[in-house]
């Protein structure tokens, strides 16, 4: 009669673990147009996707700073414009902490209501 060994004593059929033998060997990607063929096909249809009023195509560009994403975004008030920036970095350029630059922001944006609304008043008694 077979001994049973130590690594064996207590377990069950189905707590034993067998990895999957692969069906055939897989080739290595050589390339990144290799590796994007092989995702699966709902990741490429992602990239299909048609882009939302949201987006704006930046791929002629390296790299792009606040002042790019402000013209890309048609963005023509100051006030939004000084709000944005703050909000995109807040506490992170090393001048102010986080809730100080929040805070501008919201001072930014409260001016720009105060304007929009003087500006309304304005037009109204032309």
């Amino acid at each position: 009669m077979k001994k049973p060994s130590d690594a064996n004593i207590g377990a069950r059929a189905e707590d034993t673990y067998e990895p999957k033998q692969p069906d055939a060997p897989q080739p290595p990607l050589t390339d990144l147009a290799d590796a994007w063929q092989k995702l699966p096909a709902r990741r490429i249809a992602m990239r299909t996707v048609q882009p939302n009023h949201y987006t704006v195509d930046v791929r002629k560009y390296d790299s792009i700073d606040v002042y790019r994403v402000l013209t890309l975004y048609k963005v023509t008030d100051p006030s939004i414009g000084h709000a944005i920036k703050k909000l995109l970095m807040p506490g992170q350029r090393g001048a102010k902490d986080m809730l100080t630059d929040v805070a501008e922001a919201i001072q930014a944006l409260q001016r720009f209501v105060e304007m929009y609304a003087e500006d309304a008043e304005t037009d109204h008694e032309l």
